[in-house]
């Protein structure tokens, strides 16, 4: 990073910082954005968004349906309860 930067530094007719100012730079930067650039928005995203959200790779890949009991009751024909009893 330090070869870089010099070379950078010259390019551009300025003094180049020393390996000491180039290493404070890169542990002062976030993780966060460390991980975006490197490795991309889907690593960023299954690492540090609070909430995983789930990607399908086409339609109907993942289905979700609420288990919760419900009361149900059948009529017959003429409208009225029926049932065991």
């Amino acid at each position: 990073m330090h070869r870089l930067t010099t070379a950078e530094a010259g390019r551009l007719g300025l003094a180049a910082p020393s390996y000491a100012t180039v290493r404070a730079i890169v542990h002062a930067l976030d993780p966060a954005l460390v991980t975006l650039a490197l490795e991309g928005p889907a690593a960023y995203r299954d690492r540090y968004e609070l909430v995983f959200r789930h990607r399908a790779e086409r339609p109907n890949v993942t289905w979700q349906a609420d288990h919760t009991e419900l009361d149900i009751l059948i009529t017959g024909a003429s409208g009225t309860p029926t049932g065991p009893g």
